[in-house]
């Protein structure tokens, strides 16, 4: 009975070390998930190297293809065999051999024909890559719904619906506006459900940004028959309109995929 229990205590602890070094950076993930854009597997193919001109070579500077990508932007998804700079930070020393195989937790640093990389963090266990890629969905899926939880609390009208019509706001870039003028245009919104607000009408026009400045580009531009779930929020005054609806955010046009979290998050709040 004794040997039991001290067997059932010791698969106890192999379980809590084998969970606690599923990454070598468990602890810290997902503050490694945010703060680094590219996360990728790589070999380095040479040490104390790099193929960036400009930047000096040193016994922090890798040079490394890229095999298998992790997380990135839509513009270096397809970066595998790509062969990148990669410089590790001065207050962290790691046993890398070059040959070898690494998953890097970097931030993109310097744009050319290949790119640098910063290095957040290095986990030297490849075995790791598919609990890195598990543990980058669980942390994706919480920051989504953390971010629409706030978006729909933070929201004045939430509707599904559809646009009708879009249409030129007067005096779009008055005199003395600024070069960074949003350049609104107004749509027409079909209300299929109301989830939130006071609206009684089941037609509502909104203000939205049609300006490619850098300011705006990432804001939505809306056409007609576009569908989904709309967070508008109230403001002071556009145009001499008081009091309008704005939806100028891309995190404020959703998909119907996310009308379920929506309605429990009104619901429960």
């Amino acid at each position: 009975m004794k040997n039991l229990i001290r067997n059932l205590i010791l698969l106890l602890i192999l379980v809590f070390i084998n969970q606690c070094r599923t990454t070598g950076v468990s602890s810290n993930m997902d503050g490694l998930f945010q703060n680094s854009d590219f996360i990728f597997q790589g070999k380095i193919l040479k040490m104390n190297e790099t193929n960036f001109p400009g930047i000096q070579k040193s016994e922090k500077t890798l040079i490394v293809k890229v095999t298998k990508i992790i997380q990135s932007s839509k513009d270096y998804e397809d970066f595998v065999n790509n062969d990148v700079t990669v410089v590790l930070p001065d207050d962290k020393k790691y046993s890398l051999q070059e040959g070898s195989e690494y998953i890097y937790f970097t931030k993109i640093w310097l744009i050319g024909k290949t790119l640098a990389t910063k290095v957040n963090e290095v986990e030297t266990s490849i075995q790791n890559f598919e609990q890195v890629k598990n543990n980058l969905t669980l942390y994706q899926e919480k920051t989504h719904q953390d971010t629409l939880k706030k978006r729909v609390t933070n929201a004045n009208v939430v509707a599904l619906g559809k646009i009708l019509e879009v249409k030129d706001a007067e005096d779009k870039r008055p005199p003395n506006e600024s070069e960074h003028n949003p350049t609104y245009r107004i749509a027409t919104l079909q209300i299929e459900e109301l989830l939130k607000g006071d609206i009684k009408e089941k037609r509502i026009d909104f203000f939205f940004s049609d300006s490619y400045d850098i300011r705006w580009y990432k804001s939505p531009k809306f056409k007609v028959d576009d569908q989904g779930v709309f967070l508008l929020s109230r403001v002071a005054e556009i145009k001499g309109i008081k009091n309008p609806l704005l939806l100028t955010d891309p995190l404020d046009k959703r998909d119907r995929s996310d009308l379920e979290l929506i309605r429990k998050t009104i619901t429960n709040k």
